[in-house]
């Protein structure tokens, strides 16, 4: 088909309106008013709760962090410092010299973890 025989069919088409009365277009429109006005509107009863709790929770938590903070009383050290130094020196040479690991090894280890966070992307 070519454009001017397609605005010959156009020109030529049976008229297709629907015609409605004045009365009926009045019908359709209240029957559309009515319908609009039985819609429910959205549920909103959780919303209050919802921001009293959230309110709450902020009250709380301004109320924590304005309490100044309770310092503990020290309790003094005897000045036995002579008998705690002898005390500490024998802890000490109770712990086991094999426990300790060497810095080769813990080089290594640093190694690999910057190779690790290297190959994720993470920048140290």
């Amino acid at each position: 088909m070519n454009k001017e025989s397609l605005q010959q069919l156009l020109r030529s088409a049976p008229d297709t309106r629907v015609s409605v009365s004045a009365r009926q277009h009045q019908d359709i429109m209240r029957e559309v008013r009515l319908s609009n006005a039985t819609r429910k509107q959205p549920s909103t009863g959780w919303t209050i709760p919802a921001w009293g709790a959230g309110m709450a929770a902020t009250a709380m938590a301004v109320f924590y962090m304005a309490q100044a903070p309770q310092l503990t009383p020290i309790p003094a050290v005897p000045e036995k410092t002579g008998s705690s130094w002898a005390a500490l020196e024998q802890k000490l040479a109770a712990l086991p010299q094999e426990a300790a690991i060497p810095e080769t090894e813990l080089e290594k280890e640093l190694e690999r973890l910057k190779s690790d966070l290297a190959r994720f992307g993470i920048k140290s």
